[in-house]
This record gives C-alpha cells, sequence and structure tokens, in this order.
C-alpha cells in the first residue's frame, strides 16, 4: 500500500483549515481533519480515484471531501 507523505505547504493548509472551522467548534474541525486524514488513506488504497484535472497540471486528480 502507498504512504501517504504531506508536503510542508499541504500541512500549512490543513491547519489553516482546522483554525478557520475551529472558530465556530474544536469537535467540528477534529472532526473533518480526521475525515481528510480517512480520505487520504482511501486514496493510498486506490490511487485511480478522483476527478482527472489535465487542464492543471498532468496527471493531476481532484478528490473533494465534505460538500
Amino acid at each position: 500500500m502507498a504512504v501517504i507523505v504531506l508536503q510542508p505547504r499541504a500541512k500549512a493548509d490543513l491547519s489553516d483549515i482546522w483554525q478557520v472551522i475551529a472558530e465556530d467548534s474544536d469537535d467540528q474541525a477534529d472532526a473533518f481533519i480526521d475525515l481528510i486524514d480517512q480520505k487520504f488513506q482511501l486514496l493510498a488504497q486506490q490511487s485511480g480515484l478522483g476527478r482527472r484535472r489535465e487542464e492543471l497540471a498532468e496527471g493531476l486528480r481532484s478528490f473533494p471531501v465534505g460538500r
């Protein structure tokens, strides 16, 4: 199985996401970051998931989390 390695920019983005949500609720912020982590694990197991986004970068896929 593939291993997820978060780059510093991704870690900073996740921290920013947590901070914004935590302004309303720490619990909701934790739950959303947990959901993102679950999606990372799913993507590691099935790397072909998601919508191709070749118009943005070669080999790029997007995979929404939440709404």
